[in-house]
């Protein structure tokens, strides 16, 4: 019994360990995701200023018409870039990182040692289980032994009781 509880204590202090290792792993996330949408948010401010320089050089500047085509052509691609990267920022600002979002490669690391000490908890969870059980089974046979040998015992002084009783 003491060896149950003592599981069961490792077992919980166990369980601990990995709640402790989601709650870091959750900061380490939103850690991320923070300087990801930073990133995010400093690329479409250059992306901005670029597209004010462009758009200065045609109003003010008198460009040739080769200059236009290209500075014209540049804003397309300014526009593009800005729009890809405020849908990025949506994403990811958005995210809760449930399931219809892909872990990252230090993320997927992460889950897999997790589910490989989850594998080897559940492992040795089924192996205590069966040595506990064996040792219930032993121990309860044992006992039922001492408990037919406490009745042969008690009938043997019954039969042969002292003649002075």
């Amino acid at each position: 019994m003491a060896n149950l509880e003592s599981h069961i204590a490792q077992r919980e202090a166990r369980l601990e360990e990995i709640r402790q290792d989601v709650v870091t792993l959750d900061a380490r996330i939103e850690k991320q995701r923070e300087e990801v949408a930073s990133a995010i948010r400093e690329g479409i401010e250059r992306l901005d200023q670029r597209r004010r320089s462009l758009k200065d050089l045609l109003d003010n500047r008198n460009p040739t018409e080769a200059a236009r085509k290209l500075y014209i052509q540049e804003l397309g691609q300014i526009d593009a870039q800005t729009a890809y990267l405020k849908q990025q920022l949506t994403e990811v600002t958005i995210s809760t990182g449930g399931a219809t979002q892909q872990p990252g490669l230090d993320e997927a690391v992460d889950i897999g040692h997790l589910l490989d000490d989850a594998r080897k908890d559940l492992r040795t969870d089924v192996t205590d289980l069966f040595r506990f059980y064996d040792e219930f089974a032993r121990g309860r046979t044992y006992i039922n032994g001492l408990k037919e040998n406490l009745a042969a015992r008690k009938a043997w002084l019954e039969k042969n009781a002292p003649a002075g009783n």
